[in-house]
Parts: C-alpha cells; sequence; structure tokens
C-alpha cells in the first residue's frame, strides 16, 4: 500500500510505495533532509498516512487539506553534512520524485514527430524514384519492344563517365533535344536532359519515340508547339503539335504531358498509331510499357544505362539468338531465351560500375532455380579465375582477355520474382570498356544478335 509523508522541514509531500519501518530513514529529495517516520509523524500529526479508500471500495486517495503553517515560509537551513553510516543500522531509503507527466508527454510528441518526419523522408525518396521512371514509362506504348534509356543527370554528376553518357546520347536523342532547348530558350542548366528514352516498335516498320525529362519545370508545357513552330492537333484530352520545316523535328509530332516531361513522336509509317497508343497509355498505365514491363523490366531499368528487349514483332526470337551459342553449357537458360516474354541488360556509374543483364523467367520457381544452376555449375565458382566454357569463349571473344578477369571474379546470380539476373562490378574504367561494349552498348536490339 502507498504511503504518503511530508518532510519536516520544507513540507514537501513525498509518496513512498510501501510503509516504511519506524527507525528507516527517509531522505527528502527536494532539501536534502533526512528524518524517519516517527519524526515525519511528529512534525506533522497525521501527515503520514496510507491513502485511504473512498466511499464504494474505490482505490481513489482521500484529499487532505493542507494548513499553511511558519515553517513553509521559513528560509531554507543549509543542508548539514550526513553522518557516517552506523554498522547494522537499517538501510537509507530515498523517497521517490514524481515526474512531470506533462515533460513526459513533450518528450512523446517530440518524439512521434522525428519518427514520422524520417518514414515521410525515406516514403518520398522511394516514391520520387519509382515515380520518375514510371512517369516516362507510361507514356510508351506497350507494343513497343525495344527500348533504351540513359539517366544523364545521374551519370555526368561523375566527370569520369561523362564520355559514356555522350556516347549514349547520340543521333536521334541528341538532335531532338538540340532542337527543342534551342527552340523553348532554354538555360544552360538544361544542355542535356535529365533522362531520356528511346522506344521502338519493329514489326515490319518501325516506330519511333522519344521521352524526355527537363532538369527544371517548364513554365508552360502547350508552349512547347508554338515554340517549335508546331500546328496544334488534339488528340483525345491531350493538345498534339504536329512540326513542319527541316531539322530533326521535321514532320514529328511533340507534346509534353506534364511540366516536366516532353514526347517527340518521330515521322514515318507507324507515326499517327504511336501517338494515339501513347496518349492513351498516359491514361491507362497497364498498356503502357511499364505496366507490361514486369520485375525484369523494374530492375534493369533501374541502372544508369539500360536496354529492354520485347520478344515481339520483328524481336521475337532476339533474346534465344543472343543464347543460342551457349545453350548447350546453360541448358535452363536457354529454355527461358526460348520463351521469355522480356530480356534486359544494365550499367549503372559511381564509385564502382555495376554490369547486368535480366531474363523474365515463366514463375518465380523456375527464376530461383535457373539462378542455383548457375551457382552451382562452373561460372558459379568463387575463384579468382571460374572456369568458362568454350562455348561462352568462343561467343564472347573478348571474355578471354585479362581485362576480364575483375569481371569473372565478381559475377553473381540472384532472382527476384519470375526475374534470374547476373550482375558483376569492376572498379577500373580503363578495364571495364571491353564489358561497356557489351552491356552499355547503344546498337543492342538493332544490331544482328549474333
Amino acid at each position: 500500500m502507498a504511503f504518503e509523508v511530508r518532510c519536516p522541514e520544507c513540507r514537501a509531500k513525498l509518496k513512498l510505495d510501501t510503509e516504511p519501518d519506524a527507525d528507516e530513514a527517509i531522505e527528502c529529495p527536494k532539501c536534502g533532509t533526512q528524518f524517519d517516520a516517527t519524526t515525519a509523524r511528529m512534525a506533522g500529526g497525521d501527515a503520514a498516512k496510507p491513502k485511504a479508500k473512498a466511499k464504494g471500495g474505490d482505490d481513489k486517495p482521500v484529499k487532505l487539506k493542507e494548513k499553511k503553517s511558519a515553517a513553509a515560509t521559513k528560509p531554507k537551513k543549509e543542508k548539514s553534512p550526513a553522518a557516517p553510516p552506523v554498522p547494522g543500522a537499517p538501510k537509507k531509503r530515498r523517497a521517490k520524485k514524481k515526474k512531470s507527466n506533462r515533460t513526459i508527454l513533450i518528450g512523446m510528441v517530440v518524439g512521434a514527430l522525428v519518427i514520422l518526419t524520417g518514414i515521410g523522408l525515406i516514403t518520398y525518396v522511394l516514391l520520387s524514384r519509382s515515380g520518375k521512371m514510371e512517369e516516362m514509362l507510361v507514356c510508351v506504348p506497350g507494343e513497343c519492344n525495344l527500348v533504351r534509356g540513359v539517366n544523364t543527370g545521374h551519370i555526368y554528376r561523375y566527370a569520369g563517365y561523362k564520355t559514356e553518357a555522350d556516347r549514349a546520347m547520340i543521333g536521334p536523342l541528341k538532335d531532338c533535344w538540340d532542337t527543342i532547348a534551342g527552340g523553348m530558350g532554354m538555360g544552360a542548366e538544361d544542355a542535356t536532359p535529365e533522362y531520356a528514352i528511346l522506344a521502338k516498335n519493329k514489326a515490319g516498320t518501325t516506330g519511333t519515340m522519344i521521352v524526355y525529362r527537363t532538369r527544371t519545370p517548364l513554365k508552360d508545357p502547350k508552349a512547347i508547339g508554338p515554340a517549335l513552330g508546331g500546328v496544334e492537333q488534339p488528340v483525345g484530352n491531350q493538345t498534339t503539335f504536329k512540326v513542319s520545316g527541316g531539322g530533326a523535328l521535321n514532320g514529328a509530332v511533340v507534346y509534353a504531358p506534364t511540366n516536366r516531361i516532353i514526347v517527340v513522336v518521330l515521322r514515318g509509317p507507324q507515326q499517327s498509331d504511336l501517338v494515339q497508343k501513347s496518349v492513351a497509355a498516359r491514361q491507362q498505365p497497364a498498356s503502357s510499357f511499364y505496366g507490361k514491363m514486369g520485375k525484369t523490366g523494374q530492375k534493369v531499368s533501374s541502372g544508369s544505362m539500360w536496354v529492354l528487349i520485347r520478344s515481339d514483332g520483328d524481336l521475337r526470337n532476339y533474346t534465344s539468338s543472343l543464347v543460342k551459342p551457349v545453350a548447350t553449357d546453360f541448358r535452363p537458360v536457354g529454355e527461358q531465351a526460348d520463351k521469355t516474354p522480356i530480356f534486359g541488360v544494365w550499367t549503372s556509374f559511381g564509385a564502382k560500375i555495376t554490369f547486368g543483364a535480366a531474363i523474365q523467367c515463366d514463375s518465380p520457381e523456375t527464376a530461383s532455380s535457373v539462378v542455383t544452376f548457375m551457382k552451382e555449375g562452373p561460372m558459379g565458382k568463387q575463384e579468382d579465375q571460374p572456369e568458362i566454357p568454350n562455348t561462352l569463349k568462343g561467343a564472347v571473344g573478348t571474355i578471354r582477355s585479362k581485362e576480364f578477369s575483375e569481371f569473372l571474379s565478381n559475377l553473381k546470380y540472384y532472382s527476384t520474382g519470375d526475374c534470374a539476373y547476373l550482375q558483376s562490378q569492376m572498379t577500373n574504367k580503363e578495364k571495364a570498356q571491353q564489358a561497356l561494349t557489351l552491356f552499355a552498348n547503344p546498337n543492342l536490339g538493332d544490331s544482328p544478335s549474333q
């Protein structure tokens, strides 16, 4: 049962968990005075009492009226030095000082705000990363079977890799952007886009489109048409512009669905169809390339430079042709390559250069079994130099070079969902040139699969 006593010196009310012995020492936490329970009773009369039960059996303490006394207004005496402990004497017990509920509440509120702020920042970062890619790829129709991306905003942060970004930003990607930036009077900060995606539908004829993400927001997305000399052509609820005259945009259809995204559909036999489907895909993301690329597409497009190939149209057999030379030694990979809907490669730049290749399997279980096969095979040995099958040496001549040894020794295999992929890293940019030729090839999908 809890006991309350008053300090005979400063009259502070003190709470004890249990009733003290008559000669047990108590120390006041407010003024430091030491006393025993008997002294407290003598000094304060009924100051030392157990909490009484209220009527009805409730454990509510009975309120006691306090009378002001001369002792409460007396100046506080200086604390006398504590006497040395007497052998055999009962141990001194310090009364508990009641904590301020307000202080505890403020601490809890501040702590909750800190936690919520941290969660908010993490969520914002994650959503902004995935949102940027989704914002661009929902403009690409699902019928496109060759899509490659260049994260120039990221690559240009590393001066040593600017050459690689420039090598990827060639042809229509660079020419169209230069025309747009010049026509709209963009500043030096927009000399290059933050991100560029080139998409093609290769099916008898080839339709080509480009999606840019600007470094700075457009003041008025609809101003892009007049700035480029375009004629307005409404498509659904989207205003597009047909550009005439010479230059890279001659005959192209251009529109800006947001203040950061610019879509260009180049002149060609599929132009009208691509424009219609591009506008529709933004309204129905499931029909867009983003909606159809699955785990494999998400993994590949996380790179700084990447290429995704859908096994459709003219590229129906492209992936199986790539794998065919080594299908005998890597049978599970060859089997999946014959029926995979999507395949891709990527390169990421940073302190190290990361290379990867991914293939969509027919199920998560199959993806896991392909990875297990590769880990247990000769190419999965964790040695300085894994054993390379002759078929692979013949298919990829550069793999025999000394410069490729770091790539091979760092080779790892993983799966996520129905996506099976390999990944490796290299630290030396000069030695990585041969790997870049394979994994950052801007002509992959356009050049012969062999």
